[in-house]
């Protein structure tokens, strides 16, 4: 290996050393507070739950450790071996055209993944959620919903993956431009048809039927200057009994969908203070500067992954057998990878910046903080969250900030506008 091979090899390894001794500390930081039960839990959480919500973090953390460890040995063998060569080299004999032999390059990959991480998916749904009273998903289910979505996946990445490499073999001076519009259109189009053709393949949406909540929804989010199109209930309980509400689609077609778990589990002022803070998310504009933070990025992305592969200097620092724009591609790619583990904090910083603007907007929109910090509490205990993430741990991973952060800063709020 190269120089620069034992220096990615390094990181890649340091980085994942750091993740599991994160969720390590997590795990022991919580085993030490788990015992504090904070007022607002006081009727929520017996020790009986509080101990079940450590061994629910427990499992979880093994269970993310040995597929990290899995995933880690399965990918430095492929491309810090010359297994990655000998599969280019192969798909490359198979006499292919640029645009076939690419899709069938990149789409092996990404189906060999996917199929290697059915084990703990399996161990994740029907052993740990089943053990804690969540997963309510048959085995004939989890069969259906896997072939659909990876179905799915291949049809849309072949089209997408197509597309991108008709773009480079038609112009290979402007590719990372034309490719990166491309991204971008693709981007939009999933937005607006996913809620009309792909969520409606894995569950069941029908109306709302309850008139006296969904005119108080309606009349809350006019308010707010929020015209919803359609509010749903979706069938989530046939294969989870965790709690979720969301809105989908852009533009005119903003669509609020409700798990039924959700439903059951919520009051009517609980269930307007949920909705009031995904409206604050909306009226900031959260997702759309995200969206167009992400584009803007991604174009710079584009022309750096260009400027790297013309110079040709990956086959040079991390040299492949036969190496071609496709084992480029992978290794640029690994390689952003390690980018993205550092600068995660601060993303999720931002996100939970986010996080406490919608949870002001929530609080000024209803009046009050109760109804949301109720929901929270009734969500959390439910859901067997974490209440003491170890602060570093939060930091680095969490995009909400964690729940007692949440409550006070919304009983902070209240408060002030009581006195």
């Amino acid at each position: 290996m190269t120089l620069f091979q034992y220096l990615v090899l390094s990181i890649y390894i340091v980085e994942i050393a750091a993740g599991r001794i994160l969720s390590a500390l997590n795990y022991r930081y919580q085993k030490k507070h788990g015992d504090t039960v904070p007022p607002e839990f006081a009727e929520k959480l017996t020790p009986d739950r509080t101990g079940k919500s450590l061994d629910y973090t427990r499992d979880k953390t093994r269970l993310g450790t040995w597929e990290q460890v899995w995933n880690s040995l399965v990918t430095a063998a492929f491309l810090f071996t010359p297994l990655l060569g000998i599969y280019h080299g192969w798909t490359q004999s198979l006499g292919m055209t640029f645009i076939t032999g690419g899709m069938f390059f990149y789409l092996s990959i990404s189906a060999a993944s996917l199929f290697a991480g059915i084990p703990f998916d399996l161990i994740y749904t029907f052993k740990i959620e089943k053990k804690y009273g969540f997963n309510s998903m048959t085995p004939g289910l989890w069969i259906a919903d896997f072939i659909k979505g990876f179905l799915i996946n291949i049809i849309f990445s072949a089209l997408l993956i197509a597309g991108a490499l008709a773009i480079i073999e038609a112009s290979p001076e402007y590719w990372w431009l034309i490719i990166w519009g491309f991204f971008a259109l693709y981007t939009l189009f999933m937005l607006y048809i996913s809620p009309y053709v792909i969520e409606p393949l894995f569950n069941k949406y029908k109306p709302l039927e309850r008139p006296e909540l969904e005119a108080r929804i309606r009349s809350l989010l006019e308010g707010a200057g929020i015209h919803i199109s359609k509010i749903f209930v979706m069938d989530a309980s046939k294969r989870t009994l965790h709690t979720n509400a969301y809105f989908t689609g852009i533009g005119r077609n903003k669509r609020i969908v409700f798990y039924d778990t959700l439903l059951q589990k919520l009051d009517d002022d609980e269930i307007l203070s949920v909705l009031s803070h995904e409206a604050g998310h909306w009226k900031k504009g959260h997702f759309i500067k995200r969206l167009a933070g992400m584009t803007v990025l991604s174009l710079g992305i584009f022309a750096l992954v260009f400027a790297v592969v013309r110079s040709g200097v990956i086959r040079v620092w991390f040299p492949v057998a036969g190496a071609g724009i496709f084992t480029d591609l992978i290794v640029i790619g690994f390689c952003g990878s390690l980018l993205g583990f550092l600068f995660a904090p601060l993303s999720n910083w931002l996100s939970r910046r986010d996080e406490r603007q919608a949870d002001r907007y929530a609080h000024r929109l209803t009046g009050s903080g109760w109804g949301l910090i109720s929901a929270l509490v009734k969500l959390s205990a439910d859901n067997l969250s974490a209440l003491h993430p170890h602060p570093l741990y939060a930091r680095f991973y969490y995009s909400h900030p964690p729940v007692l952060e949440r409550i006070a800063f919304l009983r902070s709020l209240t408060e002030q506008k009581t006195d």
